[in-house]
């Protein structure tokens, strides 16, 4: 190998460490924005979230099925 080869080969390690320097950065900062967002959004799910019992109670009307039908002229 020739010097210059040596010198191609040596600027091709650096623009790839450097390459993998900065994906790392953007990685870390990825990383930090999604545990920001999980953050947020368990405080949201915490503020937005029904007491238990209405909760319990939405599910519980959830799985009723509807098989009746309202009539004219029922009972008053």
């Amino acid at each position: 190998m020739s010097a210059a080869d040596l010198d191609a080969l040596d600027r091709g390690v650096i623009e790839a460490g450097q390459l993998a320097a900065e994906a790392l950065s953007r990685i870390a900062a990825l990383e930090a924005t999604v545990a920001k967002l999980y953050e947020v959004d368990s405080i949201m799910r915490r503020v937005d979230a029904p007491p238990p019992v209405l909760a319990a109670a939405e599910r519980k009307a959830a799985r009723r099925t509807r098989h009746l039908k309202a009539i004219e002229g029922g009972q008053p």
